[in-house]
């Protein structure tokens, strides 16, 4: 008996079975296989995501499709790249929702508010720090007080302005505050960086404590704030030509401060006298009377 061959729509036959091509199955290959998709004998419909003849072809919405899977563009995720990456927000599928501080479609932006935006990064202006440059910052042992949508300084008492960058000159001293150059141009008789040093002529010691400040502790011949005024003994008067400080002494006086007594016809002793033979008076100055009987 001669036995009939089977009949293969979609197949190879093999007398009694078939080798059926991809995307048909059945004994006859006669029902179309849907990978992912529901199948109708003959024909498929397709899951969403997948299209082709045998639904075994991936739809990517935001990327490349390599048959069964995708490669997506920047900023999308998922399967079919259907899905918004949102890298600093929250995602609803198609949009994000960005969390404070950054913007953009995909929530990749920075934004920096008292700076400039390099994408992911700020860079910041002067006096301004954090990652979004919202934070104050202080310089020269400025205090920073960061708080919400406050934001300020509290300066050492030798510095001022928003970021404590500008220089205080004390005791009447000139400021001269620009980019990157802070100085000052001090009174006579000051120096240090904030004129807060007092300066001490004619061999006097600058003193400093807590209750005084700076001060000066002047040798004896020398008074004043600054020990720049000369002390003329012995009923001499002081005298300011052009800052050149000299005294004018009494007669019978002289030296720098009239501390040296003249002893016109005797030897000086220290601060007196000895008179020669027939001289007397504090400055050997008047003659002995003799009186004859």
């Amino acid at each position: 008996m001669t036995q009939t061959q089977i009949k293969c729509v979609h197949g190879d036959a093999h007398l009694s079975h078939c080798t059926c091509h991809y995307g048909w199955t059945g004994t006859h290959c006669d029902i179309i296989d849907c990978t992912h998709g529901d199948a109708h004998f003959s024909h498929c419909t397709c899951h969403p995501g997948w299209t082709g003849a045998h639904c075994d072809i991936i739809e990517c919405t935001h990327g490349d499709a390599h048959f069964s899977h995708c490669t997506c563009h920047y900023g999308w995720t998922g399967l079919h790249c259907d899905i918004i990456d949102c890298t600093h927000g929250d995602a609803h599928t198609t949009h994000c929702t960005c969390h404070y501080g950054w913007t953009g479609t995909h929530c990749n932006i920075i934004e920096c508010t008292h700076g400039d935006a390099h994408i992911s990064h700020c860079q910041c202006h002067h006096g301004w720090t954090g990652t979004h440059c919202t934070e104050i910052e202080c310089y020269n042992s400025g205090y920073a007080h960061n708080y919400l949508s406050s934001h300020y300084c509290t300066c050492h008492h030798d510095w001022t302005g928003p970021h404590c960058d500008d220089i205080v000159c004390h005791n009447g001293g000139q400021a001269h505050n620009s980019p990157g150059s802070h100085f000052c141009t001090c009174h006579n008789g000051w120096t240090g960086t904030h004129c807060e040093k007092i300066e001490c002529y004619n061999g006097g010691q600058t003193e400093h404590n807590l209750i005084h400040g700076y001060h000066c502790t002047c040798s004896y011949r020398w008074t004043g704030s600054h020990c720049e005024d000369i002390v003329c003994f012995h009923g001499g008067q002081p005298q300011n030509n052009n800052g050149h400080h000299n005294c004018t002494c009494d007669r019978g006086w002289t030296g720098p401060h009239c501390e040296t007594i003249v002893c016109y016809h005797g030897t000086p002793q220290q601060s007196h006298c000895t008179c020669d033979a027939s001289y007397t008076s504090s400055h050997c100055d008047g003659m002995y009377m003799y009186t004859y009987g």
